[in-house]
């Protein structure tokens, strides 16, 4: 998933509010380039909640692994609080200005604005207008941050879990993010959460069954 740039490497299970903070799922307001200011992804294919999962893996797959995310006019006092203290943002009054910021070959923000409003357009689904490229500016840095990876425990339809045999093993039960085979590219916020309350409850009544 999108995130922050400067995050620590991991956060503890009692520092939910932090890693929550250091989101950065609102590139559908805006663009989003690698460092040769490229785009790499279509921000509005969907809302961030369906597709941060892949962009995750998207921004690993660029230079340096990591990746601008750049807004513009009004888009920006949309953006959350963690977007504003962000050790990385740089604020400018023209894409120049950001382009000479982070590096960026000049006017890269300037055609990636510009492809981003066309395909708006022509897809006609929601998205940039020619207003989004009204100043300010604001950039910042984002890398892949790690909710869970698509591995997993092989269970069967019971949440039993099988052996290398396929076979149940008697007794072992999983659910949630522990089983592998729900998820593989992409994965929709709180799908895991279904997933969960679904394959608990089935695993719950194996166990009192077997007890």
């Amino acid at each position: 998933m999108p995130y922050a740039y400067d995050a620590p490497p991991y956060r503890l299970p009692g520092q939910i509010a932090e890693a929550q903070a250091a989101t950065r799922y609102m590139y559908p307001l805006g663009v989003m380039v690698n460092r040769n200011g490229q785009r790499f992804v279509d921000e509005r294919s969907a809302v961030g909640n369906l597709t941060y999962a892949k962009l995750g893996r998207s921004i690993l797959e660029q230079p340096g692994k990591w990746a601008l995310q750049v807004f513009a006019g009004n888009e920006i006092g949309k953006l959350h609080e963690g977007y504003r203290k962000d050790s990385t943002v740089v604020h400018g009054d023209s894409l120049e200005d950001l382009e000479a910021s982070f590096g960026l070959p000049r006017y890269s923000l300037t055609r990636a604005f510009a492809d981003a409003i066309q395909e708006s357009a022509s897809l006609k689904h929601w998205g940039l207008s020619y207003g989004s490229t009204m100043p300010p500016f604001l950039g910042l840095k984002v890398a892949c941050g790690l909710t869970f990876t698509f591995g997993g425990l092989q269970v069967d339809r019971q949440a039993n879990i099988l052996d290398e045999d396929g076979q149940k093993i008697p007794g072992l039960f999983a659910a949630g993010e522990a089983v592998g085979g729900i998820f593989s590219e992409n994965y929709p916020g709180g799908a895991g959460l279904l997933a969960g309350t679904v394959l608990g409850l089935r695993a719950g009544f194996g166990c009192n069954t077997v007890l």
